[in-house]
């Protein structure tokens, strides 16, 4: 046998191990790549789960009022009408390609150039469903106009006592980085605190005293903007008692992240409660306390700057004395409701609540004072 021969010459064992190792070491590199995306996929379901078993409401997909539950079966329909379109596509795609395949059994026609049928599915289809949807988005727009008071029939205030059940005003500062809820009716402000009775439907009038703002209970339904110098509306009402997270869904600065309050629906007993608790704060919202409210910042740093100035007697509603005004600045919530989920704390935990308001304090922010800071709308998103 000659050296030369390459027939004599042994195969390598070296070579084909090392190529199989590649191949191995492709094959792992693929499933640990398939079991980390596995992993992921778990994971933001696991997130998704947790998020809906919150005991905040945060999604209108979770309706607690008659707007969000219009919102998702409007929803709903505009889904069902897409699926008209993206499912014969998705099924009549690999039919036509298979079908019209090379060497496949359908008929040559190269002279063909027309047909009523294809132009109806071409041209009918799209216009039948253009036409559906404009007729279900304007009947949705005026049903849901969030400058109309709610009818009767779609809120708990049905009924004889529906008359003497009107609306609840509450009017809405937009700040950086919290919400001033004024009640003029009842002489009370809040920051960060919108509480009302399950059994009323509740009358927002928002602003802004900075940019432009956007109020947003998902839960309850319908996002409006808040601008300087002008007042929007909102109608809103609750199905039944508990807690909804509010936010602002417009950017407004770096404190955006933060600027987040709970809405609590109540029962008229708990509400008359919390207004009481509310009249017997240490401070009243005048000037010298809107300043301090004003300024940038979370509602936290607001209430740490108010319990000072309350300490030294500033700003104390009418009769009362303040010897330790942290409790009153930051109130204990609500007491639970039998068969209610209790509520989580917000992103940020400042609650101030404020015993007096005078009356046209809403309208004189509205109009650029009273004196505050006004920030510009580039200052305003550093």
């Amino acid at each position: 046998m000659s050296v030369t021969d390459p027939e004599a010459i042994p195969a390598t064992p070296s070579r084909r191990p090392i190529a199989e190792r590649g191949r191995h070491a492709g094959r792992g590199r693929e499933s640990r790549t398939g079991l980390r995306r596995a992993l992921a996929l778990v994971a933001a379901v696991g997130v998704l789960a947790v998020s809906g078993c919150t005991q905040d409401h945060i999604t209108f997909l979770d309706p607690q009022g008659p707007v969000a539950a219009q919102q998702r079966a409007h929803f709903g329909f505009i889904l069902a009408v897409m699926l008209l379109v993206i499912v014969p596509i998705f099924v009549l795609t690999p039919l036509i390609l298979w079908r019209y395949r090379y060497r496949g059994r359908a008929a040559y026609r190269p002279k063909w150039d027309f047909s009523w049928l294809m132009e109806f599915l071409v041209w009918g289809g799209p216009v039948v469903l253009v036409a559906v949807l404009a007729v279900a988005l304007w009947r949705n727009t005026i049903a849901l106009d969030p400058w109309r008071p709610l009818p009767a029939a779609a809120t708990q205030t049905s009924g004889a006592g529906a008359a003497a059940l009107a609306p609840m005003r509450v009017q809405v500062v937009g700040l950086d980085w919290k919400w001033l809820f004024i009640y003029p009716d009842l002489g009370i402000a809040t920051v960060n605190d919108l509480a009302f009775p399950v059994d009323r439907q509740i009358a927002l009038e928002m602003t802004s005293a900075t940019v432009l703002q956007s109020l947003f209970i998902p839960s309850l339904g319908s996002q409006v903007y808040a601008m300087g110098g002008m007042v929007s509306r909102l109608h809103l009402a609750a199905s039944a008692p508990g807690r909804f997270r509010g936010m602002n869904a417009q950017y407004n600065g770096k404190g955006f992240h933060k600027q987040s309050f709970s809405a609590t629906a109540m029962t008229p007993e708990a509400f008359r409660t919390w207004v009481e608790a509310t009249r017997n704060a240490p401070v009243a919202l005048d000037a010298q306390s809107y300043a301090i409210v004003a300024q940038r910042g979370s509602a936290g740093e607001a209430a740490t700057l108010l319990e000072e100035l309350a300490a030294v007697g500033g700003a104390a509603a009418p009769g009362q004395a303040s010897p330790d005004p942290a409790p009153a600045l930051t109130p204990d919530a609500p007491a639970p409701i039998p068969g209610q989920p209790q509520p989580q704390p917000v992103a940020d935990p400042g609650i101030i609540h404020f015993s007096t308001v005078p009356d046209g304090f809403f309208a004189t922010v509205v109009k650029g004072g009273p004196e505050a800071p006004n920030p510009s709308a580039a200052e305003g998103l550093e």
